[in-house]
């Protein structure tokens, strides 16, 4: 696995870890280099990085 394959499944451990800075840096990263980088896992991270982003939102 490539380093910019790990990128986005760290970012998704990170999520699940409750480490939600870390899982948005990851998260942006991987998208930021290659926004289609596998077809499903793109859509997840998004998703995440979308429900990470709400709730900064809320807790500011």
């Amino acid at each position: 696995m490539g380093v910019l394959q790990e990128r986005p499944h760290a970012g998704l451990i990170a999520a699940a870890a409750g480490r939600r800075r870390r899982a948005s840096r990851h998260l942006r990263r991987a998208l930021a280099l290659n926004p289609y980088f596998d077809l499903r896992q793109a859509a997840v991270a998004r998703t995440t990085l979308a429900a990470l982003d709400g709730v900064a939102r809320v807790a500011l």
